[in-house]
């Protein structure tokens, strides 16, 4: 396989080198000043948003820690309530059961088995 030459011209020929593409790349100082600048720049704003977004996180993880804390309190409160109202004092002192009457056991009556009703 013969080489090819890639060149300026519109004509590729084999074996002929006429004049080449030059891929000289060359760097001033002021070049590589900029160059080193830039890459500075850029990373210290990546620092700065990992660090931002790091210190975002922890005010979010404190804020919900505190609603948990208060959560857990309010939690306790309720069930604090709710084993006062389940109190037989409590229960003995609400009006409905303050109007509540003693049956008088004399008085009490009870039905007498004569086999109509259903027995186990």
């Amino acid at each position: 396989m013969t080489p090819v030459l890639i060149s300026n011209s519109m004509h590729l020929r084999r074996g002929i080198r006429k004049r080449t593409v030059s891929m000289n790349i060359r760097f001033g100082v002021v070049s590589l000043l900029f160059l080193v600048v830039g890459l500075f720049t850029v990373m210290s704003l990546l620092y700065l948003m990992h660090f931002n977004s790091s210190s975002t996180k922890g005010y979010e993880l404190n804020r919900l820690e505190n609603e948990r804390q208060q959560l857990i309190s309010e939690n306790e409160i309720q069930n604090m309530r709710l084993s006062e109202a389940r109190a037989l004092v409590t229960i003995e002192k609400h009006p409905k059961v303050q109007r509540m009457v003693k049956v008088n056991p004399e008085k009490i009556t009870y039905m007498q088995n004569d086999g109509s009703v259903a027995v186990k």
